[in-house]
């Protein structure tokens, strides 16, 4: 009776967030912001660029304008999107009604300001020197590489259970590769192991991936060790609506367990698992969460046939300087065949050392008698490399 009852709560969560923010879907261009009059005149290649700037904005234009125009109210003279301090930001040039110039900079990707500043005429007259010579260097094809490799180039997924509905940049090769580790279960093995990760962004709304863990080393509570690898992952992620200023981000995936693990040693069960999951990933403020909910299918050990289960991973993070974010989650699942059920929790950090390079570590706990009591995790997000990327 509980397993039923579990089952039904996963199958209500995975269909509310699917089916309901389904029908918020909208168009896939609708954060490309319109050229204004002072902008119609550029070069074909400051045209591209900008075009590339838009696909990796997550607030449209007149949202960001309404923003500065509260921050300094007056006649908008100039507004874009452009690429400054390594922040992707709507800049805009405010006139006041006493004829002072205000640059309003409002983060294309949180919607919030993050710069004001006062210009006075010799200031404005530089920036449009600047604005001028950067166009001109964009048209030869100078300088056309920085512009155009804009972030999320990686979109580390870890330390967290949970996965963002969105993901890197298409094009690029991304590596999560780390060490994790559960300790302290009652009855059962303490596990040590290895994962890895390859993702691939096909195009802005499908990813695959493959996933490994290849160093597993397992203690039975009398002492016993065995190492071996583990199972193997081979999955598809589908983004059915971007995320926008108002709606959240929301995907779907699949994914099939390849049982490399061996069974005889009880490194894994030797049967295929199938996991469907919803992912629903809203930024709120400064805060960022990720919400999936898995429907498991695991092929059971007892007997033939697969046994059915729950999963569920809710994640809050907040960047607390420009590279370091934490996060916190909760997660678990239902039992499932022979495996009891668990819940989680989970504290970590990440710190972004460049746009190709992030590092990861937490600390997990575990919430009920059947989880383990505690795990340690962390690791590396790199990206490989842009596979879409234009050879000059």
């Amino acid at each position: 009776m509980k397993k039923d009852k579990s089952l039904k709560i996963f199958a209500v969560l995975f269909l509310i967030c699917g089916t309901t923010l389904y029908a918020q879907t909208a168009p896939p261009n609708q954060n490309k912001p319109q050229p204004s009059k002072q902008t119609t005149r550029r070069s074909n290649t400051e045209e591209e660029i900008q075009e590339q700037l838009a696909k990796q904005a997550k607030v449209k234009l007149e949202y960001a304008r309404e923003t500065a125009l509260k921050r300094a109210p007056g006649t908008v003279e100039t507004g874009e999107l452009e690429r400054e301090n390594k922040q992707l930001v709507y800049s805009f040039d405010i006139r006041s009604a006493q004829g002072a110039i205000t640059e309003v900079q409002v983060s294309a990707l949180t919607g919030k300001v993050v710069s004001v500043k006062q210009e006075n005429k010799q200031q404005e007259t530089a920036e449009q020197k600047r604005e001028k010579d950067k166009n001109l260097k964009n048209s030869s094809g100078e300088d056309s590489q920085d512009a155009t490799d804009e972030p999320p180039f990686i979109a580390p997924q870890r330390p967290t259970v949970s996965n963002s509905a969105e993901f890197q940049r298409p094009g690029v090769l991304q590596l999560e590769y780390g060490y994790d580790s559960n300790f302290n279960a009652d009855g059962t093995p303490s596990q040590q192991f290895v994962p890895l990760a390859l993702r691939f962004a096909v195009n802005p709304r499908i990813l695959v991936e493959f996933d490994n863990t290849n160093f597993l080393t397992q203690t039975s509570p009398d002492g016993t060790r065995q190492t071996g690898v583990g199972d193997t992952n081979l999955g598809v992620q589908y983004v059915i609506h971007h995320q926008t200023d108002t709606t959240p981000g929301v995907a779907a995936s699949y994914y099939i367990k390849i049982p490399t693990a061996s069974s005889s040693k009880g490194l894994g069960t030797g049967r295929v698992d199938h996991t469907f999951t919803g992912l629903v990933s809203k930024n709120v403020g400064s805060v960022t969460i990720d919400f999936n909910a898995a429907y498991l299918l695991a092929g059971r050990t007892s007997r033939d046939g697969y046994a059915s289960s729950g999963q569920a991973a809710l994640a809050f993070s907040r960047g607390v300087s420009k590279n370091f974010g934490v996060t916190a989650e909760i997660s678990g699942f239902s039992r499932n065949d022979n495996s009891p059920g668990a819940i989680f929790g989970l504290v970590g950090g990440s710190y972004l050392v460049n746009r190709r390079f992030s590092l990861y570590s937490g600390v997990r706990f575990g919430l009920t008698p059947e989880a383990p009591r505690i795990g340690v995790l962390a690791g590396m997000t790199v990206g490989v490399a842009d596979l879409y990327r234009k050879k000059k």
